[in-house]
């Protein structure tokens, strides 16, 4: 989600974390998401 693509530009980690935030409960797990956001230095 962060790299740039051919056919997009990668988004910062702000925009990832958010978007896989949004997605907590529909495609990711909450308690993995915690650890995640727990380990992520901005």
């Amino acid at each position: 989600m962060t790299s740039d693509r051919i056919y997009r530009k990668g988004m910062t980690p702000e925009e990832t974390l958010r978007i896989i935030k949004e997605s907590v409960g529909v495609i990711y797990d909450a308690k993995v998401f915690s650890v995640l956001e727990a380990s992520i230095v901005l």
